[in-house]
């Protein structure tokens, strides 16, 4: 009965001390941790797990010499483990599994709660999305380097060198931000770099909890595909990251841009057809029609916020009587630089906002100018 409540005091001792070191979690599960963690280990270096100076009234050989009986017990027992395996990874083993699978819930649970830094999580991140999906990683595809990497290097288009955090040749670029960045911005960043890795097809910026790919072929309407973590529970959108992976024509869209210029030009006739056919001076119309087709161009590359353009066509749809005075405010505020609401507008110098003179729309025409907005 002695030896148990001395060997009992040993073990107690030497778990305090691995507390200590953060090597074993406290709680009611600590000798199973400390089992295991012995268990890993080989009875020649159990030293390794002790302090290095006594541990209150017991001594060191007598903690060492209790571990090693631990260790003949549990050999005993055949929980001896040979392989090894480091203690962290004892007492917080890794999402995926033996075969390097990762499901979609272990995935959206560990990157809900991670706090990481861009620096720190990005490609560990990616890492994981490769086991979730079923694809290789960078280094288990290409060991040099040479095509799919980490830190690809680039040069910017205006000039200086930069980085981008994944790139796979004839796949995509892929630039990470921190949580809640600004994926326009991460957007432009990587757009300056596009050139210089070979013009991949697809551009794809994340945060680790939202992702944006759009696609970049020559000659193709550019599509964006937008979904956050807890969309990856749906295997549809799953399956639009592993095609951008390795399969990304798959994303690639049908119509050219040829053929929606086409289409664009269809419809401002259409709508200036409409102007005239109620008297207005063609020269005015055509003025006023290429005051909306800038407005739209604005919108589209981010001279005018948030699609401030496209707003106020469907604020006038409720209310076609509206629009004149509507477009009267925004085209006054981008001739000279002001604000809509609380929204600053940006000064556009040059002849095409002199004034702020607007034709009226009915609801036909607005739903025909909402029609060319919506094009790309």
């Amino acid at each position: 009965m002695a030896i148990r409540t001395a060997a009992a005091a040993l073990s107690a001792q030497l778990l305090q001390w691995l507390v200590s070191e953060s090597l074993v979690a406290p709680g009611r599960h600590r000798r199973q941790s400390l089992r295991c963690i012995l268990a890993s280990e080989p009875a020649g270096d159990t030293a390794a797990l002790l302090p290095r100076c006594s541990c209150g009234v017991v001594s060191r050989a007598r903690l060492e010499a209790h571990a090693k009986r631990l260790h003949r017990e549990l050999k005993e027992e055949s929980c001896f483990d040979d392989r090894h395996h480091h203690i962290r990874a004892q007492m917080f083993p890794p999402i995926h599994n033996a075969d390097g699978a990762v499901t979609p819930g272990e995935f959206i649970a560990k990157w809900r709660v991670s706090e990481l830094k861009e620096s720190s999580a990005s490609q560990e991140h990616f890492i994981d999305l490769c086991h979730l999906l079923g694809e290789p990683t960078p280094a288990e595809a290409d060991p040099k380097g040479v095509w799919y990497g980490f830190e690809h290097g680039a040069r910017k288009d205006s000039g200086g060198d930069g980085w981008a955090d994944v790139w796979r040749r004839g796949c995509f670029a892929w630039e990470y931000k921190g949580r809640h960045a600004d994926l326009d911005a991460a957007f432009d960043q990587l757009r300056q770099y596009a050139l210089a890795l070979e013009n991949p097809p697809l551009l794809i910026v994340s945060d680790m909890a939202r992702f944006r790919i759009r696609t970049n072929w020559t000659n193709c309407v550019s599509e964006t595909h937008e979904f956050t973590l807890d969309d990856l529970a749906d295997d549809a959108v799953r399956d639009k990251l592993k095609w951008a992976m390795s399969d990304p024509q798959r994303l690639r869209p049908g119509e050219t841009r040829q053929a929606v210029t086409e289409r664009a030009a269809a419809t401002f006739a259409e709508l200036a057809q409409g102007l005239r056919d109620r008297g207005h001076d063609p020269q005015t119309v055509a003025h006023f029609v290429n005051r909306l087709v800038f407005c739209m161009f604005a919108e589209d590359v981010g001279l005018l916020p948030d699609d401030m353009f496209t707003r106020m066509l469907e604020q006038a749809r409720r209310r076609p009587d509206e629009f004149v005075e509507f477009a009267r405010e925004l085209f006054g505020a981008m001739a000279a630089g002001g604000r809509i609401g609380y929204e600053p507008v940006a000064w556009f110098n040059g002849g095409l906002f002199n004034d702020n003179a607007a034709l009226p729309l009915d609801r036909d025409g607005i739903e025909t100018a909402l029609k060319a907005a919506a094009l790309d």
